[in-house]
């Protein structure tokens, strides 16, 4: 433990080369004091990203102090976001000790329960999508497109990683289409979504619930069912098939073992738990929340459990000149979007505090 008294002015902790002993009566280096946690950019913008984007409820995830949680909390109210990793030591009462800690959870997403460390489960977390998704593709992930099928439309969103900025949303409505589809229609419909859908690293869907035995007996919802499931088998070839979207994509179809997928399935309903837009078996509507979303990222006032994004506002003059039923289907491609990225990416603490058993 380093002792840091009266004589020595400040220590800062360089992340890259350690920590450099400062003194307005000296520039000496002590490399005997020097402690080297190494981080890597990408853990670098995860820690500035879980600390900028978490109020102070969400931070009491990790095993530090209140008064230290204030602290934090009043430093950003008075200067801003966080720039760098070095700026923490500025902040009163953080010590190089706790922040080295404090650092160390974020990347190990290590929270706290009752008075308790813990270590997320990694068996849990892989069951809240399909197929698993490689660490390689966690670590390198530019950017992310949710797609979400509903009965009157499909609608996308895309973020970029780690900016959290929205960058293209959107959405097709079926008004035009007959009742009935044959194959030919479904496909024809699935080329013109993925004409639209922008390119990303990778493709998000919900998963589909089953129908049921009361389903079953509805028509309507038989076809709806068949719809959904139709049209998203297709787009799952037709986006693993596209040199556009499939930034793995191999010429050689016959070596379907090696083709590279790149569309996921979240767990159904996960974004509707995650957001609280679940009553019983029923998803209610999801503007509340997707306003809340679309407002200032800075604010104290953003309580949700995931990080803010950044929104142009054109997207959101767009989303705002929708009619209701428009702006719960683009909501629904925000919120799986956002849900993906805070629990399958960021494996944002207080995300999978409001979704995994045993994490409340």
């Amino acid at each position: 433990m380093l002792n840091i008294r009266a004589g020595f002015s400040k220590f800062r902790l360089n992340f890259k080369h350690g920590m450099q002993y400062s003194s307005s009566n000296t520039s000496t280096n002590y490399p005997d004091l020097m402690l080297q946690p190494k981080f890597s950019n990408a853990e670098k913008e995860k820690i500035l990203s879980i600390l900028n984007g978490s109020n102070s409820d969400q931070l009491m995830c990790f095993n530090i102090a209140q008064n230290k949680i204030r602290n934090l909390e009043n430093y950003k109210k008075r200067k801003g976001p966080f720039k760098s990793l070095d700026e923490l030591l500025d902040v009163d009462g953080l010590s190089v000790k706790t922040l080295e800690k404090l650092c160390k959870q974020i990347i190990t997403d290590t929270a706290v329960q009752n008075g308790k460390s813990v270590n997320n489960d990694n068996k849990k977390i892989k069951q809240l999508f399909v197929p698993q998704l490689p660490s390689s593709v966690i670590d390198t992930l530019g950017s992310s497109v949710g797609i979400h099928l509903a009965p009157m439309g499909v609608s996308w969103a895309k973020i970029i990683n780690p900016t959290n900025e929205l960058e293209s949303w959107g959405y097709q409505d079926y008004g035009n289409l007959p009742k009935k589809l044959c194959p030919v229609d479904t496909f024809k419909l699935a080329m013109s979504v993925l004409s639209q859908i922008p390119c990303g690293d990778v493709y998000v869907f919900e998963g589909a619930n089953g129908m049921g035995l009361q389903g079953q007996k509805q028509p309507a919802t038989v076809a709806t069912y068949t719809l959904h499931l139709e049209l998203s088998s297709m787009l799952l070839a037709l986006i693993n098939t596209s040199r556009g979207h499939n930034k793995g994509y191999q010429d050689d179809l016959t070596k379907y073992d090696t083709l590279s997928n790149c569309v996921y399935f979240l767990r159904p309903k996960l974004p509707a738990r995650l957001f609280k837009t679940l009553v019983g078996n029923e998803c209610v509507s999801n503007t509340t929340t997707v306003l809340h979303l679309l407002g200032d990222p800075s604010s104290n006032s953003f309580t949700l459990p995931c990080t803010p994004i950044i929104v142009k506002q054109k997207l959101k003059n767009d989303y705002l000149s929708q009619s209701s039923a428009h702006k719960e289907l683009l909501g629904q491609s925000l919120i799986l979007s956002v849900a993906f990225t805070d629990l399958c990416i960021k494996r944002n603490p207080a995300s999978l505090k409001a979704v995994i058993p045993g994490k409340r």
